[in-house]
């Protein structure tokens, strides 16, 4: 069974990676913004970033693209020592321009690029990552729907730090002190220690 893998780790954007590329605007491509893209050249381009250190990345991901319109292959390559090679797996020619995210077996190396063929017409892409895919251990059901964001992780110097609702957390300083705005409750991000 395939378990959910989220991509958020961008090794284009760690410290210690210079980035480089080709056509119009490559440092959009990692800025994580959709509003701004990337174009490449008339027949390819490129994004290669120079790492210090070996790394081995086991995702790439492009968002908010036109290689399904330009009949456009993408695929990431490694640095082998000598030349670029092409990771096994790590390619795609999509249909359309939805979302892309392509897990592979990692490989280890210093230099990695994400090259874009087209079919002579330049393409865009919003967003490119490539890293280390997180995977969740195990499925979501159906219908899941995140906690509500009025929850929030509060504690004190003294206390280790919990989970409690921000409507519980009202109730028992108006038990302590007489009311929710009271000076002695202290800061309302903090729950009062014991």
């Amino acid at each position: 069974m395939d378990l959910p893998a989220i991509g958020y780790d961008n090794y284009l954007t760690h410290s210690g990676v210079t980035p480089t590329g080709d056509g119009t605007n490559p440092e959009y491509a990692y800025n994580w913004r959709t509003d701004d893209a990337w174009t490449t050249g008339a027949a390819s381009g490129y994004i290669e970033a120079d790492m210090t250190t070996s790394h081995s990345p086991d995702y790439f991901a492009v968002v908010g693209h036109t290689l399904g319109t330009r009949s456009a292959t993408i695929k990431l390559q490694y640095w082998t020592g000598a030349a670029y090679a092409d990771i096994p797996e790590a390619t795609a020619t999509p249909s359309d321009d939805t979302a892309i995210m392509v897990v592979f077996t990692p490989v280890a190396a210093t230099k990695f690029k994400l090259v874009v063929t087209t079919d002579g017409t330049a393409v865009t892409i919003a967003v490119a990552s490539f890293g280390e895919v997180t995977t969740l251990e195990r499925g979501l059901r159906g219908g899941y729907a995140p906690p509500p964001l009025a929850r929030r992780r509060i504690g004190c110097a003294r206390q280790p730090l919990r989970c409690r609702s921000a409507s519980s957390l009202g109730q028992r300083r108006r038990r302590k002190s007489g009311g929710p705005d009271s000076a002695a409750n202290g800061p309302r991000h903090l729950a009062p220690c014991d």
